[in-house]
Order: structure tokens, then C-alpha cells, then sequence
């Protein structure tokens, strides 16, 4: 398809300056929306000395933006164009924006764009509202401009951190300059309150964590030797896997066996149908023969029944 657009292209000897009939937006749309064509293939079938907007888009789909700029930029020479090219690829390249303004402000050496540099350094280009051969002066001024133009209308795509050092020491401070910095501004100090706003919440929750964690410390048991299964009378020794339950009679909490809390679990089950959802805490403690040894902290346990 794309050969069959160009072999028809030249065949008219169409030009970059001229207006651009229907053949040509059929091969840009073509270009910018199909996915059936090979962009490296296509890449090289291109004429190097025309056709740039047409060789800017097959360069966005391999990704190479600052050379699809370039183009779109010195050998294009429209800088709406370039604006245009970068609010369509934000999205695959968040920094499109601050690539272009490179290129405004430190045009790349001559040899990069492609086969036209010289010609591009020579002044042939035409910028829009200049002279058909307009002065380095000229080219600078009206590339600042539209700095200007892009940090005021596009300010939240261009991070200040790296625009500021883009820009020239000798640059004028322009009503754009202004809007775009208070608008930056206004965007940190939001920014900044927000984090104000987080950084009090995550406190707060971890004053909230830190209280119910305390909480839940104060409430451990001590297991020695001596201390007993209510259930099966046994005492819980050694390396014993226990389950500590709440319990009415005792108004708190007790320790039972793990076996026997399994057993128990298995009674009600079968009698009335009650399963208990949710153990909070299942432990092995190591009790040294013949000392009082205090368990790691205990949370609180709830039974509850389905």
C-alpha cells in the first residue's frame, strides 16, 4: 500500500512547499493510524530530500521522536506541526514536550538532520510569518516565541524543573514566561498541600496502629509448667502447639491445647452446625523447665460463629 502511495506521488512530483492534495493526507493518515506496514521498510522506501512530514510519522512508530521533531522543525519548518506531533505522542512519550524545546533553543549540529543540514543552515527553509530566507536572528527570535507559546499553553506537560534549564540566560521575561510560571507555581503549592494533607493522614494512622498495637500487647498470658489445659487437664509443656480462646467463666481469655480447640470445633460442628470463622492466634511456645516464661504478646482473639 505504501509503495502503490508513493509510486502515484511521483508520478505527480509533489513537493514538501507545495499544497498538499488528497493523495498525500491519505498516505499521512495511512501512516499514522494503520498497523499493517513495516515502519523500518517503509523508512527506507522514503525519499531523503522531501516528503518529511510523511518520514516524521513512520519515525514516531519506531520511536524516534527528537529526530521525527528535527524533521517537522528545520526541514519542515512548522512549528505548528511540531506542536501538533507532540500533544499526539504525550502519551507514549511524556516528555515530547521538553524534547521539542531542545530543539528550539539548542538547534541539534549540523549533520543530524538527515541530508538537509546544509541546506537548513543556509536559510532555505521558509518560516511562517519571515522572509523566504530569514536571518539566524530571525530563526532565533521566532523559535523563542514559540518557547514561549509552548511553556504558556502546554505548562502541565512541561516539568519546570526541566524547562528552567533549558531556557537561555539572555531570554526575555514575556507575559508567556509569566503565565507559565505562576501556573507552575500554583501547581506546587498544591502539590505541596496535598503532601501536607498525606503526611497528616499516615500519621494519624500510625498513631491509630501504634495505639492498637499497644493494646494488643497489654493483653498476653504467661504459660509456665504448671499452667493446664481447662479441657483436657494436661498440662501445656514444652513445645506444645496451643490456641489461646475467650472464655466467659474466666471473664478473659484462656489457653487450651490446639488439639483439643480442634476437637472442640469438631463437637459443635457436628451438634448444631456453628463453625468458627476466625482464630486470630495459633503459637508454639519453647517453656523452659521450671521458670515462669511470658509469651510474646498476644492480639486480642475473637470467635466468631457463622
Amino acid at each position: 500500500m505504501v509503495a502503490a502511495y508513493l509510486d502515484m506521488l511521483d508520478s505527480t512530483d509533489l513537493h514538501d512547499g507545495d499544497a498538499e492534495p488528497g493523495l498525500r493526507q491519505q498516505l499521512q493518515q495511512f501512516l499514522k493510524s494503520s498497523r499493517h506496514y513495516s515502519p523500518e521498510r517503509t523508512l527506507a522506501r522514503l525519499p531523503e530530500d522531501r516528503l518529511f512530514v510523511e518520514r516524521a510519522l513512520v519515525l514516531s512508530r519506531l520511536g524516534r521522536h527528537e529526530h521525527a521533531l528535527g524533521l517537522l522543525v528545520f526541514s519542515v519548518a512548522s512549528l505548528s506541526r511540531a506542536e501538533q506531533y507532540c500533544v499526539e505522542n504525550l502519551a507514549q512519550r511524556p516528555d515530547v514536550f521538553v524534547l521539542l524545546l531542545k530543539l528550539l533553543v539548542s538547534p541539534p549540529p549540523a549533520d543530524v538532520i538527515d541530508n538537509e543540514a546544509e541546506e537548513i543552515r543556509a536559510g532555505r527553509l521558509e518560516f511562517p510569518g519571515a522572509a523566504a530566507q530569514p536571518t539566524e536572528q530571525t530563526r532565533v527570535q521566532i523559535h523563542r516565541q514559540c518557547v514561549g507559546h509552548l511553556l504558556s499553553t502546554h505548562s502541565q506537560s512541561i516539568p519546570v524543573a526541566e524547562a528552567l534549564p533549558l531556557l537561555p540566560a539572555d531570554m526575555s521575561f514575556s507575559h508567556d514566561m509569566f503565565v507559565y510560571l505562576r501556573s507552575q507555581l500554583c501547581t506546587l503549592d498544591q502539590d505541596m498541600r496535598t503532601k501536607n494533607v498525606v503526611r497528616g493522614l499516615a500519621a494519624a494512622e500510625d498513631l491509630q496502629a501504634r495505639r492498637q498495637l499497644s493494646y494488643l500487647q497489654s493483653n498476653s498470658v504467661v504459660v509456665s509448667e504448671t499452667r493446664v489445659c481447662p479441657d483436657c487437664l494436661k498440662r501445656i509443656g514444652s513445645g506444645t502447639a496451643f490456641v489461646i480462646v475467650p472464655s466467659k467463666r474466666a471473664k478473659g481469655h484462656v489457653v487450651v491445647h490446639y488439639s483439643c480447640w480442634q476437637r472442640g470445633q469438631s463437637v459443635a460442628r457436628a451438634t448444631n452446625g456453628r463453625e468458627a470463622s476466625d482464630v486470630s492466634t495459633v503459637s508454639i511456645e519453647k517453656i523452659s523447665a521450671g521458670s515462669d516464661v511470658e509469651s510474646p504478646a498476644m492480639p486480642r482473639v475473637e470467635i466468631k460463629w457463622a
